[in-house]
């Protein structure tokens, strides 16, 4: 799922097809108004799929998906890598570029004009990871820099954070070329991870001792640099993550509760009382979240048969 400013998008991503038998696995995306009603569905060809990396908003009212199209010689299977557009004031789908010097491309981030794309180069008989940018404007397709095959990446506008196989986090400036450290866990733990995508200038980070069998979780910002543990834990001892965010607050479960509701036999007649385990949804300001300050507010949810 992703929201833009005006509308609410799902998208299914297929599967790939081992036969021309098997192209009946249709990626899709449904276009949707805010409050979850439908506008638009489209289905992409049954050889189309939608690559990892998900759809960015970049200007002209327009989403750019990467996609990969397969076809069949025979027993073989060849693939084409493009990037498609989707109009979101007229619902069409259309090829806007055909990625021929890379082997994969997904798109991680975007800023301004610029798609932010992780893609794959074959060296030899070697695949290597590597970052590229895409003008939609001028359709101009370039490389930005190399990866290693330690680093894993995520994106966030202009920025490309990097965990490395070293436990530390580095930034890398596109427009400006430049690397910086963020923070090193070094011989502290045994193992670090970003555990979700970067929001409001935050790094969420897990990490793990396994000759101690702690874990901890953080939250990095990078505008200030601050490292500050997050201990949010329910009564389950489950960590509370973020589900979800609007304006200053971050949407949370807190926890769990069981819930009595009216359901409806399968004969369609017979109403009876019926239970199950729901979850405690709750609002928490980002600033008291950061700080593990458990000043959440709850939010009132009831299940009923409909």
């Amino acid at each position: 799922m992703m929201k833009t400013e005006n509308y609410l998008y799902i998208l299914g991503r297929g599967s790939y097809a081992r036969s021309e038998e098997e192209l009946d696995y249709a990626s899709f995306i449904e276009q949707r108004e805010l409050t979850g009603g439908m506008l638009n569905r489209l289905e992409l060809p049954s050889n189309m799929v939608f690559n990892e990396g998900g759809a960015f908003a970049a200007g002209n009212d327009k989403l750019y998906f990467a996609t990969t199209v397969f076809t069949y010689n025979d027993n073989d299977i060849s693939y084409r890598y493009w990037l498609y557009t989707y109009d979101e004031k007229t619902g069409i789908l259309s090829p806007f570029y055909e990625f021929t010097t890379v082997t994969y491309a997904g798109i991680i981030s975007a800023y301004d004009n610029i798609l932010v794309m992780q893609c794959v180069e074959k060296v030899g008989d070697k695949p290597k990871r590597c970052i590229y940018g895409l003008n939609i404007f001028t359709s101009e397709f370039y490389k930005i820099r190399d990866l290693t095959d330690e680093e894993y990446i995520m994106g966030l506008n202009d920025k490309l954070y990097m965990l490395c196989s070293d436990k530390s986090i580095k930034e890398y400036s596109i427009t400006e070329d430049t690397t910086t450290n963020l923070v090193s866990f070094g011989d502290e733990v045994t193992r670090v991870s970003l555990v979700a995508e970067p929001v409001d200038d935050n790094l969420f980070i897990y990490t793990y001792n396994e000759n101690t069998y702690e874990s901890k979780y953080y939250v990095f910002n990078t505008t200030d640099k601050s490292l500050k543990e997050i201990d949010l834990y329910s009564d389950e001892g489950y960590f509370i993550g973020i589900y979800g965010r609007r304006g200053d607050y971050y949407f949370v479960i807190t926890g769990e509760k069981l819930v009595s509701f009216k359901n409806i036999a399968p004969d369609h007649m017979t109403v009876f009382d019926d239970e199950r385990v729901d979850y405690e949804y709750a609002w928490i300001k980002k600033s008291d979240y950061c700080n593990s300050i458990p000043n959440f507010e709850p939010i009132e949810s009831k299940i009923e048969y409909r």
